[in-house]
């Protein structure tokens, strides 16, 4: 798969350039996010609720600052804004901020303009690009009314 454009809109939608046909897949994705609380038992009625909504599991998960131990919540960026309010910004919530779109690539290890295997932090890889050339028609001067385009490969 080669990954040219991705977006979220209800789903995952990417753009595939495989054998030189572009077509989009669209993959259901649900947004979860990670949370770390010093004291867990203070907000055991909140997480309570929160099991009673949503899929929420105990785990520990990696930061930059090491691993942590926590929830995995799936649910949207909505309740966590909730948890910050109703913790008073002392729930460390991780993944919130990242676009879903993003994310479904980064946790399948795939990444925008390269193909499975390669690695995107690995500077030299082909790009499978074609050349075209576009003329048009207008003169801005007279107009900014653009009135022809053609495309040549």
């Amino acid at each position: 798969m080669w990954i040219f454009d991705s977006y979220h809109r209800g789903a995952v939608e990417l753009w595939d350039r495989e054998r030189d046909s572009p077509k989009p897949l669209t993959f259901r994705y649900s947004p979860s996010f990670y949370m770390h609380l010093e004291d867990p038992h203070a907000h055991w009625e909140m997480i309570e609720g929160l099991e009673s909504r949503f899929k929420v599991v105990e785990c520990s998960f990696d930061t930059v600052y090491g691993p942590l131990d926590g929830y995995k919540i799936r649910a949207s960026r909505d309740v966590a804004e909730k948890i910050e309010k109703q913790t008073r910004l002392q729930a460390q919530l991780y993944n919130v901020d990242l676009r879903l779109d993003q994310r479904y690539l980064a946790e399948r290890d795939l990444f925008p303009c390269g193909y499975e295997r390669e690695s995107r932090f690995e500077p030299d890889f082909d790009v499978p690009l074609t050349s075209l050339n576009v003329e048009v028609d207008a003169n801005p001067r007279l107009s900014r009314m653009v009135t022809d385009i053609k495309v040549h490969n």
